[in-house]
């Protein structure tokens, strides 16, 4: 397309006709070469054309929207329509742009208790940010908004499920986490507490509530309470009204007690008071020797035990143990039995262990059997320890019942090195 037209050299001095009208059809030519290439230009044309005036200074820069670059409007990188897996944080305090976040691994600064979830932050300015966490696993909700420099503490907006939930996902009258104020309830005098017995049951003076059967009271009136105990009509006008015959005491005003006319029985001073009529209580003469025990043999009530009754309660289940040194004498221990011991009382034989003095080895059998049948010999065995080429050993995870009065008799098989050694047994009474 031409850019410059072409005209009569400056001469210095006016234009004749001539020139000008050469100038003039110079003029008008170029203008029909530059229509004719404009019109001859294609779409595709016009863009290489753009393109190559494109670029800063050129004032039609096309990577530019209102100053900015296109990825400024990137939404990508916000975490506006991208995976949450590629914007993890890991502490809420360093997600302060606008966006949305996935917040897992070790975390911090995030609601109390919650382990992963999502956050979305809203940024206004430097200085005042609001975030809210999503919770999957609580299915709760928490915000929290930043101040002055300060992050302020998450408060749970929504729980799951329906209804007032507990911690700090409700507010009510008296702040953050306020419990619930009965009366200020809505339908606080309905009645919705059928344990209770309601007021408007009385309706007229001198009414009375009278057991009808046990959780359950009815209202009886006066007439029908004096008719029930015996005590005459409701316009009683005699004395005779107060003491019916065959109702106990009789006599009306006739009879008196300790202390004047009208004074309270005495119960110091009522018949048969040795009587045991209070079974809610122990007696003294359960007690038949000095030392006896009350305990208890279920929820309410109490046996009298023994002190060896008692000994043997407190006792069951204690462990002890009992042990047993066969010693040579400074030479190494010879084969044979070595000793006896008796059982003081029923228990398990839990664990055994044996202590040498050297590195050697030894075995030693356990023979057991009852008072009655003493000795107890090789056919009487119980168990076996071994040494081996140690200093000790130890059996654990047996359950060998023994009874009172049972003898361990203790002999060694063999012996190499050692000079003594130690046999424990561990016991739990029963």
């Amino acid at each position: 397309m031409p850019t410059s037209i072409t005209t009569v050299a400056s001469k210095g001095a006016p234009l004749s006709a001539a020139e000008f009208d050469a100038n003039l059809v110079n003029l008008k030519a170029t203008a029909d070469a530059a229509k004719s290439s404009v019109d001859a230009l294609t779409g595709p044309a016009i863009i290489d054309i753009v393109k190559g005036n494109d670029g800063p200074g050129s004032e039609i820069d096309a990577d530019l929207l209102d100053g900015a670059h296109g990825s400024y409007y990137d939404h990508r990188t916000n975490g506006l329509g991208d995976l949450l897996s590629n914007h993890v944080v890991t502490d809420a305090d360093t997600a302060t742009e606008t966006g949305f976040y996935e917040m897992s691994g070790t975390l911090s600064n995030q609601p109390a208790g919650e382990t992963q979830g999502y956050l979305q932050t809203f940024k206004k300015s430097t200085t005042s940010i609001l975030q809210v966490f999503f919770s999957p696993a609580s299915q709760k909700a928490f915000i929290r908004s930043y101040a002055t420099d300060t992050w302020g503490a998450w408060v749970s907006v929504a729980g799951s499920g329906a209804g007032v939930t507990n911690g700090d996902s409700h507010d009510h009258v008296g702040g953050d986490g306020a419990q619930i104020d009965h009366g200020g309830l809505a339908g606080i005098a309905d009645d919705d507490h059928t344990q209770y017995v309601r007021h408007n049951l009385a309706t007229a003076d001198s009414d009375m509530l009278v057991g009808q059967a046990a959780g359950s009271w009815i209202k009886k009136t006066l007439a029908e309470v004096k008719t029930m105990l015996g005590l005459g009509s409701a316009a009683y006008t005699a004395s005779t009204d107060y003491a019916v015959a065959a109702k106990g005491v009789t006599g009306g005003d006739g009879h008196d007690h300790t202390g004047g006319a009208g004074a309270t029985i005495d119960h110091g001073v009522l018949s048969g008071l040795a009587d045991d009529d209070h079974t809610q209580y122990t007696k003294h003469s359960l007690a038949t020797a000095a030392n006896d025990f009350l305990v208890a043999s279920g929820s309410g009530a109490f046996v009298k035990k023994t002190q060896v009754e008692t000994l043997a309660i407190l006792t069951t289940g204690v462990t002890a143990g009992i042990s047993i040194v066969i010693d040579g004498s400074g030479s190494v221990i010879t084969t044979g039995i070595k000793g006896d011991i008796e059982i003081p009382y029923a228990c398990t034989l839990t664990a055994g262990r044996m202590f040498a003095d050297a590195s050697g080895s030894v075995t030693v059998s356990l023979w057991r059997d009852t008072y009655a049948n003493f000795p107890p010999v090789v056919g009487d065995l119980l168990d076996t320890y071994a040494i081996s080429s140690a200093t000790k050993m130890e059996e654990t995870g047996i359950s060998i019942s023994l009874a009172a009065g049972d003898i361990i008799r203790f002999n060694v098989d063999s012996c190499s090195t050692i000079t003594r050694v130690t046999v424990a047994l561990r016991l739990t009474r029963t």
